[in-house]
């Protein structure tokens, strides 16, 4: 993947980590990386390709830096999971931004309720955790890395 240019590809790689999973995911802008992060974490849990769109939520969560942005990000995600009983396919960052002494990440998000009929579960996903977090900006792109509680 060529990172120099302007056909830069957002994309994600899992990493094994003990009993847990890691992610290090891609994107050209901070708002594609939240988003990406969120699809890979969900592609642990079940197939992406069986799940729809049906249901939809907006989401905003603030936290004081980055790291701590994705933590609570994908947290709230996996709150949505669980509380809505729904698998999320499609994640919409709208914006994040820094705003006084905190970030701000505003989206939609979509997905279908959980149907074993329909949907390819994999695990279950417990907790993303802090263990090896990082959200970097590179020279034309941001990378992340977390690792998740299985």
């Amino acid at each position: 993947m060529s990172l120099g240019n302007d056909n830069f590809k957002a994309c994600f790689k899992y990493v094994d980590h003990f009993s847990d999973v890691g992610i290090i995911s891609s994107g050209k802008t901070v708002e594609d990386l939240f988003s990406i992060s969120a699809e890979a974490m969900f592609g642990v849990m079940a197939e992406i390709s069986d799940i729809g769109t049906s249901k939809s939520f907006d989401v905003t969560v603030a936290s004081d830096d980055l790291e701590s942005l994705m933590v609570d990000w994908l947290s709230e995600l996996l709150f949505i999971f669980d509380s809505e009983e729904t698998l999320l396919s499609k994640f919409d960052v709208q914006s994040i931004e820094k705003k006084d002494d905190e970030y701000i990440l505003n989206s939609i998000v979509f997905g279908d309720p959980t149907d074993n009929k329909i949907q390819r579960f994999k695990t279950e996903v417990k907790a993303v955790t802090y263990n090896k977090l990082r959200v970097e900006k590179k020279d034309n792109f941001w990378e992340a890395e977390v690792v998740l509680d299985l």
